[in-house]
């Protein structure tokens, strides 16, 4: 596009082939674009990009480019400042419109650079009389070799550079770049990049560029800014959202700070609401669009109904022929736009930008359903199903749709696109005709409620479905699409009985001519034996899928396939193998649906364990926590189970109010859902929180729910199995704090060697690490380093920690004992445990007994020191002076035979008489 038709305005007004005359002509220079613009409120340092600046120093070029709003001023004001503060000469130039006039540029340039070399400049005059306004009056020449007599370094700072588009100042500034003397260094800050020749000088090392990229802030950057300005400290969980949110446009970052009052769940609502959409769209009118030429900013408007476009779609939109003109405008002007593909075929905006947009779309004349209809017919047309039907709803124009119904279900079932799926489906009108296509409909929104866990709504629409087909005529494939969505109906209700007997004879039907259909039967038989711990039937199942390589034509069934194999090797203790699994296809789920897609949230999810496993807490924080809504939404029950035991374990030493939430919460979604394996399982880890903060009577409350769920369950496979597993570990538990370690370990022993002939060798090696505790409480340390030396050389292998760490505090003097007798490879993985081990000193083994009477203050004072209550908290709360407390404390020491509160607090779980049956 020739961008003189974008500048109508503008180029009718300057004539470059004529005399300069603009209002300022003649009129006093602006002294204050002669320095950097004053700042407001606080402002981060940018140490990261201010040291990559610094390679101006041997260059002659340094570019900062980005759109509006990403701190390219501050970045040169900050380093103007260091600079000078050092005794380097720095001259600052800020641009305006009128800067585009060739007179007024190179009065601004040489004013600029006076105080520097003055001397130097007695010659120059910024055009010579009776001069045409060209390069051939010698000015820029005149200019390079005055500075060539300069010695010492000059730098040169010019701001706002995507003001000039005149080409004869362009041309002045590259004869300038390009035979720069050794003193001058040139640094453009700009929204837009100069037609300068920047590929040959990147090429060849001769600048330095930092671009939309590189100002990003990134998670250090966001919690450094909030500590600063807002006085808040954000976990990692809202720094991942607000980078989620903001994609790094430090205005987006600003408008959140200023909305800032301690509250998450507030700073997120302003943000996400219409008053940070307000606040958005009038800096973005005041700085971005108000410069812009009318038919760009109509432009804007229109296509920011679109969450991907290519130039084609935005003609359809905007009823124009010129789209791909006119985003290579936009793309050049970085106006908050990012290609989706290296082809540079399809694009997005930023999602702040584009909501921004979209609030001022709604607000004016324009009717933004015909905008969706038009999307809506384009992508219809040229076969993007899914999205077509989102437009549709958007439009209200569901008649439409229902011509290119059943490759639009079939195309939203592939995405997982489950919301938009039932939706749609629930408010398309059938009309009569084409009784298969109606019926696979129907199919397809069955499938979607199972995936929704709305197993009676999914059950009845399948029982009505399955009447009809005895009086018509439907193909094979439509029958066996029935029965397997059927038996996923029953899987996901728990039923992995009834789910296996439906899909099992299907395996010999495949291929069936519908791979989508393969691709089920494949993963739902799979899943069924994976939870029945049929490991070898799992991988020989998943032998038949179809296209098992081709992720982007089938993305669900890859996203469970990974699912499934994956949880099929983390749960032989080969994690390594299972993220793989996991990562491949969240890398595919991410690029073609999103972050916030069906599959990238249940893959997540499933990845909390081996983050949590692995220790890494930054990780689970700011890739599990935040898509938290999104796994109680679709994950299944493995994968829930996975985010929710890892997020519990993670809360729980800093912040237990939040793990008891976490775990109660899991609980309801559990309940609600009739999943009694992962119940049993969340009751366990309940009973574990309760145990380890003292509340036993609790821990014994819980443990009666669980008894009574194994006895409902105990003869329905595969629930019988797990509830027993749960059911014995916390037994262990509670018999541990109780101080009958080798009665726990007695009973957990017999499960080990059970579940190893099971293969399921990740939980054995949990219940071994738990079992070698159990039995160096007891005093029996060779029975204790015996459970625990094939634990150690898995886990070395596996790279495991929290399956040690987490067995119980005498894990550290285990360790120890163990890293003795190892050899050089494991003594380094023991060693690094270690440093990580709770270091609770519990006092020689040989104490491990029944503990002396306590008096009835002796109980209530031993309580308050497990609670981590200060003398004077405990003398407060027991209305007695401070000096009582230590005297209390002189006598708890003497009979626990400890010497500090640390083992004291390590002893207070052994304390009989704190047992509620008191």
């Amino acid at each position: 596009m020739n961008e003189n038709l974008l500048y109508p305005t503008l180029t009718s007004a300057i004539d470059y082939r004529q005399k300069s005359f603009t209002l300022s002509h003649g009129l006093p220079l602006i002294a204050t674009k002669l320095s950097p613009p004053r700042t407001s409120g606080a402002v981060l340092r940018r140490d990261r990009l201010l040291s990559h600046l610094d390679r101006i120093h041997q260059l002659s070029l340094a570019l900062v480019c980005a759109g509006a709003g990403f701190g390219k001023t501050t970045l040169l004001s900050q380093w103007q400042q260091d600079m000078i503060a050092q005794g380097y000469c720095v001259a600052w130039l800020s641009l305006d419109e009128q800067d585009n006039a060739l007179h007024d540029f190179r009065r601004y340039l040489l004013a600029a650079l006076h105080p520097y070399c003055g001397a130097l400049f007695s010659q120059l005059e910024p055009i010579a009389p009776g001069a045409s306004l060209c390069t051939e009056d010698g000015f820029i020449r005149n200019l390079i070799n005055s500075l060539s007599q300069r010695q010492t370094p000059l730098y040169l700072v010019i701001d706002d550079f995507h003001l000039i588009r005149n080409p004869v100042i362009l041309q002045d500034i590259n004869e300038l770049v390009n035979y720069a003397p050794a003193c001058l260094h040139l640094l453009l800050g700009s929204r837009s990049l100069p037609t300068l020749p920047l590929m040959r000088m990147l090429a060849g090392n001769q600048m330095v560029m930092i671009d939309i990229n590189d100002l990003r802030f990134n998670p250090a950057e966001i919690l450094a800014y909030f500590a600063e300005t807002a006085h808040q400290n954000l976990d990692q969980a809202d720094i991942q959202r607000l980078l989620a949110i903001t994609e790094g446009w430090i205005i987006g970052i600003q408008v959140a700070a200023l909305s800032a009052t301690g509250s998450g769940d507030t700073l997120f609502q302003t943000l996400e609401g219409p008053a940070g959409a307000k606040q958005m769209a009038r800096y973005l009118q005041e700085v971005v669009l108000n410069p812009l030429p009318p038919e760009i900013q109509q432009f804007l408007l229109q296509t920011s109904i679109l969450n991907r476009f290519t130039p084609e779609l935005c003609n359809a939109v905007t009823l124009r022929s010129d789209g791909k003109q006119m985003l290579h405008f936009i793309e050049q002007h970085n106006l908050f736009i990012s290609p989706l593909d290296q082809q540079g075929g399809w694009f997005r905006y930023h999602s702040l930008f584009a909501e921004a947009q979209y609030e001022r779309l709604a607000n004016g004349p324009v009717k933004i359903a015909e905008l969706h209809e038009r999307a809506s017919n384009w992508l219809a047309a040229n076969g993007y199903w899914a999205e077509a039907i989102r437009h549709a709803l958007a439009a209200g124009k569901l008649d439409n749709s229902a011509a290119y119904a059943a490759p639009s279900a079939q195309s939203l079932a592939e995405e997982g696109d489950l919301d938009t799926l039932v939706r749609w489906l629930q408010q398309l009108p059938l009309t009569e005709g084409a009784r298969e296509e109606r019926i696979e409909l129907q199919l397809n929104l069955a499938w979607a409620l199972a995936h929704y866990f709305r197993f009676d709504e999914a059950k009845a629409l399948l029982n009505r479905l399955q009447s009809g087909f005895a009086l018509h005529q439907l193909s094979e494939r439509l029958r066996i699409k029935w029965q397997v969505i059927s038996a996923i109906a029953a899987s996901f209700a728990e039923d992995i009985v009834t789910s296996e007997a439906l899909a099992r004879p299907l395996l010999k039907r495949v291929p069936c001519g519908d791979s989508w259909v393969d691709g089920l039967v494949c993963n739902i038989l799979s899943y069924d034996y994976l939870v029945q711990d049929r490991y070898q039937d799992v991988a020989a199942v998943q032998q038949h899928m179809p296209s098992p390589c081709a992720p982007q034509d089938n993305l669900f069934v890859s996203v469970y396939r990974a699912f499934i194999l994956g949880l099929h090797h983390v749960r032989q203790a080969d994690l390594r193998t299972g993220e793989v699994y996991y990562r491949q296809a969240l890398k595919q789920a991410e690029r073609l649906t999103g972050v916030d897609s069906c599959g990238s949230a249940t893959l997540q999810a499933l990845l909390a364990e081996i983050h949590y496993e692995e220790d890494n807490v930054l990780l689970l924080d700011s890739q599990v926590a935040p898509h938290l809504a999104k796994i109680d939404i679709f994950a299944p029950p493995d994968a829930l189970l996975s985010a929710y035991r890892a997020l519990v374990r993670r809360a729980l030493p800093h912040d237990p109010a939040q793990a008891k939430v976490l775990l109660e919460h899991a609980q309801q979604v559990v309940i609600g859902r009739g999943w009694p394996r992962l119940q049993g399982m969340l009751l366990a880890e309940q009973i574990r929180v309760a145990v380890l903060q003292n509340q036993r009577c609790q821990a014994r409350e819980l443990m009666g729910q669980l008894t009574a769920l194994r006895e409902k369950y105990r003869r329905t496979l595969p629930h019988a199995n797990y509830l027993q597993t749960s059911h014995l570990t916390a037994q262990a538990l509670i018999l541990m704090d109780e101080g009958q370690p080798g009665k726990a370990a007695s009973l957990l022993w017999p499960l080990v060697r059970q579940l190893e002939e099971r293969r399921c060798i990740l939980e054995a090696l949990r219940l071994r690490a738990l079992c070698a505790v159990a039995w160096w409480r007891e005093g029996e340390r060779q029975q204790a380093a015996d459970a625990l030396s094939p634990v150690i050389k898995l886990a070395r292998s596996q790279n495991l920690k929290r399956s040690l760490l987490d067995a119980g505090a005498e894990i550290h003097p285990l360790l120890q004992h163990m890293q003795s007798r190892a050899d050089a490879d494991e003594r380094g993985y023991i060693a690094n445990l270690l440093r990580a081990a709770p270091q609770i000193d519990v006092g020689p083994i040989a104490d491990w007994r029944p503990l002396p009477p306590l008096t009835e203050r002796e109980n209530q004072t031993l309580l308050l020191v497990a609670q981590g209550r200060s003398n004077k908290e405990i003398a407060r709360s027991m209305d007695i002076s401070v000096d009582t407390v230590k005297w209390h404390l002189k006598n708890l020491y003497g009979k626990l035979d400890v010497t500090s509160r640390t083992q004291a607090m390590g002893r207070a779980k052994m304390l009989s008489e704190a047992d509620c049956s008191e």
